[in-house]
């Protein structure tokens, strides 16, 4: 998988930097994986460390976060969560925590875009069949009421075979 590949570093990254440096970089790091552990979101993550007196921005904490020692950190406690349910002795919770596990480690496949506007429009599209067809059944109604009209008003009888021709002329159904 090419995302599993180290990318090569930039010549910024190449630097020596002295150990001081370094300390303060795994300390601010640290600090964040446990913001993020606590469930903070990336400007909650912000605001509290402002509170700390550290000034970082967004930009910094997200670089944090995808790290190589992001990763090493998550790969060490997915090991202490394996080594912890297989010290378990309840075989239904062990059962139920790996399938945790398995849950929140498998990718999840996203929708493809232009699948869910397709289904989008097939909905709309049936929406306004249905609308027009209840527009047409509204329509011959108003149709059906206005022919009978007159013999509402002058008290005839409203079934069409039944009432009279207009003109005189026999009618034939």
């Amino acid at each position: 998988m090419a995302s599993d590949v180290e990318k090569p570093l930039k010549p910024a990254e190449r630097q020596n930097h002295s150990r001081s440096f370094e300390l303060k970089v795994a300390s601010r790091r640290r600090r964040v994986f446990e913001l993020r552990c606590l469930g903070y979101k990336i400007f909650q993550i912000k605001e509290k460390l402002a509170d700390e007196k550290q000034f970082w921005s967004e930009d910094t904490i997200k670089a944090d976060l995808r790290s190589g020692d992001a990763k090493a950190y998550l790969e060490e406690l997915e090991r202490q969560q394996f080594a912890d349910i297989a010290m378990e002795d309840d075989r239904k919770v062990k059962l139920e925590y790996r399938d945790r596990m398995i849950e929140r480690l498998t990718p999840k496949k996203t929708p493809d875009p232009a699948i869910v506007n397709n289904v989008n429009q097939q909905v709309t599209v049936k929406g306004q069949d249905n609308l027009l067809e209840e527009y047409a059944d509204v329509i011959s109604q108003a149709a059906e009421i206005n022919q009978s009209i007159p013999a509402i008003c002058t008290g005839e009888s409203v079934d069409p075979k039944a009432a009279a021709p207009v003109n005189g002329e026999k009618r034939t159904n």
